[in-house]
């Protein structure tokens, strides 16, 4: 078998092993403490930052990619969110992301951080987060 089929295979067997486990979850609660907020703040940071990098790449104005990330983002959420109920839950949820969306899409503006995976000499792959300072 082709070493292209075997990726293939292998990738596939982890979707189906991560989909039997979250079929075995149970319901979510959510709630208003600090974890929660702080899962809305690292959500707005990873969502913002993926946005940045994005529009980075695609737009012509490099320098406003913060702002195209951090209004995206938080846009995004806010409409989703405020579209479920406008409680104070809400609000508070939307108010964490945005803070998250600001960290995130600044940061990765001045310190661009991408994964990547690099195959040196030994059979296993060397893998991590590189960073790109502008100055």
């Amino acid at each position: 078998m082709s070493e292209r089929k075997l990726i293939d295979i292998r990738i596939w067997g982890r979707v189906a092993v991560l989909c039997a486990g979250l079929l075995l979850c149970g319901q979510a609660a959510a709630y208003d403490g600090l974890t929660s907020q702080l899962s809305h703040v690292a959500g707005g940071a990873v969502m913002a930052g993926e946005i940045t990098i994005w529009a980075d790449k695609k737009s012509a104005s490099k320098e406003r990619s913060a702002w195209i990330g951090f209004g995206a983002s938080s846009l995004l959420f806010a409409t989703i969110e405020l579209g479920q109920s406008n409680s104070y839950s809400n609000r508070l949820d939307v108010a964490s992301h945005m803070l998250g969306s600001a960290m995130g899409a600044f940061a990765t503006e001045k310190w661009i951080l991408r994964p990547f995976v690099k195959r040196e000499n030994s059979a296993r792959p060397y893998m991590g987060v590189e960073t790109e300072l502008h100055f």
